[in-house]
């Protein structure tokens, strides 16, 4: 697994301990909430406002995924308005993409430099971590909003509900979604 290579120690005149590991709660926590908050966000972008039962479902069943990669269910926000609560904080936080490590970061993955697949997937779709990130977060990540990214992201935001209405599953699910569906006969 990727993020058990991820390990080192915290540069100088920051707060916490002098080494860290992926796998610290907190840590563990955030790239979660991401992956909530994308999801959630996603979803409505292309079908529309969920319920709160319906959020509050999801986010239980995220909890339970995010046991799998060791964060314990005990831990941090315990429903789905503590969840939001937590994430509009973290935010506004100064810490949130301070460190210029992490602009180097958010390169790397907005546009891969390698293999040469995922660099041209990231050069086609670098539009959405730029255009959805909040901008005071983008710019200290120094991802550039340019009339390009914008444009892109407007017929993005135009064309994609539409397309997934119309396009066949298979071409808008994920392979094990598209198989686990297949299997369940829906």
């Amino acid at each position: 697994m990727v993020h058990g290579r991820v390990e080192g120690e915290i540069s100088s005149g920051m707060a916490g301990a002098s080494r860290y590991s992926a796998f610290e709660p907190d840590l563990l926590l955030w790239v979660l909430a991401t992956l909530i908050d994308a999801s959630i966000k996603g979803y409505e972008f292309i079908w529309g406002p969920l319920t709160s039962d319906r959020c509050e479902q999801f986010y239980r069943d995220f909890r339970q995924f995010g046991s799998y990669f060791g964060f314990s269910v005990d831990k941090g926000p315990q429903n789905y308005a503590e969840f939001t609560d937590y994430y509009e904080a973290m935010l506004v936080d100064e810490v949130l993409g301070s460190h210029p490590l992490c602009a180097e970061v958010a390169a790397a993955v907005v546009r891969p430099p390698k293999p040469l697949r995922d660099r041209m997937l990231g050069n086609l779709v670098d539009f959405l971590p730029i255009e959805t990130v909040p901008v005071h977060i983008r710019d200290r990540l120094q991802l550039k909003s340019t009339p390009w990214t914008r444009l892109r992201m407007q017929l993005f935001r135009r064309l994609a509900p539409v397309a997934f209405r119309v396009l066949p599953k298979r071409l808008t699910y994920y392979p094990e979604s598209y198989r686990a569906e297949r299997a369940l006969g829906i």
